[in-house]
């Protein structure tokens, strides 16, 4: 297999990364990118440079923008790194049997075992899921550490977990493929579920390993690869949410369902053993502001996603509407991201109206504030339910409004989270939503937030990701039937 030089390459994309502020500049060279891979030879980059691309683009690019149109970027680059990568190295051939005695096995691949979002979500399935179920189930990790929050947890559910241990992600690859074959061997149908992080769902889906492969998308549903039967997205609590449609010209079916979260996996940190000094050293600086007599309105997700003109504006609003609050944010300390949001605070004359806490556990620190501010146009995920689980006031951003006549896809491109559909029905009835509406200045004014009672066996009495048999029966038919 030919190397191609990707000197090129690489001097192309260190330039987009370093064209943060201009999406003109931005599509200038990702356009220049796009071409480049044009000129390597069919079907001859090698798995890992794929990766390390796929990667790069995703983490330093994507996830910095945090736009519809970045992901969508992110799309196309991989659609034709697809086209690209060579899958012979692997030697990876799957006999598919038209019989099987034993049934059935399902296998999640995770690409780390770090308590992120998709983990959260996995793990509430598993908490809910029956001994019968969860039997037919093993995790398998490309990335991961004994004693790790994931590893206690599954063990505390007697589900299967095992590590894959090798430097190169090829080399996992061929591991997990003879893993699978050896269970096919013993007379079971299997499934693979990555879910994972994009770069680790594309190419794992490059190949066809097991009779049934899929994709559990926890953000945005893309990129995968070409041998991917479907792409699984958690995209609200109700029967609204339950559909399939189909994405940037890709034949892979997206199929939505409603979905769940635990108070166990919401309310676990990480950082256990820091957890505690965090706490209190958040909780100290919240106080101080309560003794003031301020309003806190808070925002916990990645500086990221609040790094948008959007934000800005009805953050400022919001702020000049309400002379008594103070907003407070988190975020790693000296993160360049943390650093152009503390900017555009300043540029705007409202950093002194804001309190920066660093990085936090969002669980106890949302329990000290009022009001929960959502980002826009990428609303911030698991902090959002954790807040409703809290029973917090929640802040929404007008966007284009989610209608019947708006299309499936529209909707998830628009705004591909949460915040597309909490405005059901169902959300509404609840009354603890606060949309601003930037042509309406009075919906930019709060009162008193009042807390509702914490009543850990009534949850769907106020809380949309609440535990329920019924949507746990609807997931379960998707993920193991």
């Amino acid at each position: 297999m030919i190397q191609p030089d990707t000197d090129n390459l690489n001097r192309l994309i260190l330039s987009l990364l370093k064209q943060r502020g201009s999406r003109t500049a931005s599509e200038q060279i990702l356009n220049q990118i796009y071409n480049e891979l044009l000129t390597f030879p069919h079907a001859e980059i090698g798995i890992d440079l794929s990766h390390r691309l796929i990667t790069t683009l995703y983490t330093k690019f994507a996830k910095q923008w945090e736009t519809y149109w970045a992901y969508r970027e992110l799309s196309r680059m991989a659609v034709l790194l697809s086209r690209l990568t060579s899958t012979k190295e692997q030697n990876i051939k799957f006999e598919q049997k038209k019989y099987y005695p034993k049934g059935r096995k399902t296998l999640f691949i995770i690409d780390t075992d770090f308590w992120l979002g998709h983990l959260q979500v996995l793990c509430s399935f598993l908490e809910i899921a029956s001994r019968e179920e969860r039997d037919k189930i093993e995790v398998i990790a490309f990335n991961g550490r004994q004693d790790s929050v994931l590893d206690k947890k599954l063990e505390k559910l007697s589900v299967k977990y095992s590590l894959i241990q090798n430097p190169k992600v090829s080399d996992k690859l061929k591991l997990l493929g003879s893993y699978v074959e050896r269970i096919s061997k013993k007379g079971f149908e299997t499934k693979l579920i990555w879910t994972a992080w994009p770069p680790l769902m594309f190419i794992g889906s490059l190949f066809r390993i097991a009779d049934h492969q899929v994709c559990w998308a926890m953000k945005y549903p893309a990129p995968m690869g070409h041998q991917c039967d479907a792409i699984y997205y958690p995209y609200g609590f109700d029967e609204k949410t339950t559909g399939s449609t189909y994405m940037h010209d890709s034949s892979i079916k997206i199929i939505t369902h409603p979905f769940y979260l635990t108070k166990d996996a919401l309310s676990t940190n990480e950082e256990a053993e820091q957890a505690k000094q965090k706490t209190l050293k958040t909780s100290s600086k919240l106080r101080a502001l309560k003794d003031e007599g301020k309003l806190i309105i808070a925002c916990i997700a990645r500086p990221e996603k609040m790094n948008n003109q959007r934000f800005i504006d009805r953050l400022k609003d919001l702020l000049s509407s309400n002379k008594n609050a103070s907003f407070v944010w988190c975020g790693r300390e000296g993160a360049d991201s943390s650093k152009i949001f503390q900017k555009n605070l300043e540029i705007h004359a409202i950093s002194d109206r804001c309190t920066f806490l660093g990085w936090v556990n969002p669980w106890d620190t949302l329990k000290d504030i009022d009001y929960f501010l959502d980002t826009h146009p990428f609303g911030s995920g698991i902090t959002l339910a954790q807040a409703l689980r809290l029973h917090k006031k929640v802040i929404l951003h007008r966007g284009k409004p989610i209608t019947q006549d708006l299309q499936l896809e529209d909707s998830i491109t628009i705004e591909p989270n949460f915040s597309a559909v909490i405005r059901s029905q169902k959300a509404i009835k609840l009354g603890y939503f606060i949309e601003l509406n930037p042509e309406d200045k009075n919906s930019h004014f709060l009162g008193l937030a009042i807390q509702k009672h914490c009543d850990d066996t009534k949850y769907d009495e106020f809380d949309i990701f609440a535990p329920s048999q019924a949507i746990h029966s609807k997931i379960s038919q998707l993920l193991l039937s």
